[in-house]
């Protein structure tokens, strides 16, 4: 793998952008693979826009495991498959402060991600949804000079994660991210 022509402040993925996801959205993908109901996806669908209308985190998946639809590992299949990125249980996985250090605590609990490596320029980043790209965004402008990798976890385990190195669990409200939070001024 030639990372040397990668520019840095980018994300990079292991293949091409354009191979690198099924375009099929969750529900469909779930349908399509008989794993649940058309009922089962338009029941979770009115749960994810209640709980949007009320500010809470609402994944399609999550629900559709809160729901009894399908299990935990059936939704990471499915959410490999889908994006055709990595699946890592950060229960598994030790996180190192001085990584941690690197993302704003603001950051991590807003976008559900932490930062789990720092290797030369290359900053490897567990995400509850990869396609966050506003949190992309954001975490390249605090390292331009670093890429990112993105890596697949699970809600669960992001929770248990981030109680765990910041003391707190990560709640249903979203929260703001500040100036002063990204360590700017204004």
């Amino acid at each position: 793998m030639a990372d040397d022509n990668i520019p840095v402040g980018e994300v990079f993925d292991e293949k091409d952008e354009e191979n690198n996801k099924d375009d099929t959205r969750l529900g469909q993908l779930l349908i399509r693979e008989d794993l649940i109901t058309p009922e089962q996806l338009e029941s979770a669908l009115r749960k994810q826009s209640e709980a949007r209308q009320e500010n809470q985190v609402s994944f399609l998946g999550q629900i559709l495991v809160e729901l009894g639809a399908i299990r935990q590992e059936v939704l990471i299949n499915a959410l490999v498959k889908q994006t055709r990125l990595p699946y890592l249980n950060l229960l598994n996985y030790e996180i190192d402060q001085a990584v941690l250090d690197l993302i704003p605590e603001e950051v991590c609990q807003t976008h559900l991600l932490l930062p789990l490596d720092k290797l030369g320029k290359n900053l490897t980043i567990a995400m509850c949804n990869p396609a966050d790209q506003a949190a992309l965004d954001i975490i390249s402008r605090l390292w331009p000079d670093l890429r990112l990798r993105r890596i697949m976890c699970g809600w669960p385990e992001f929770q248990a994660v981030f109680a765990k190195h910041f003391g707190k669990e990560k709640t249903a409200q979203t929260s703001e991210i500040t100036l002063k939070s990204l360590g700017r001024q204004r």
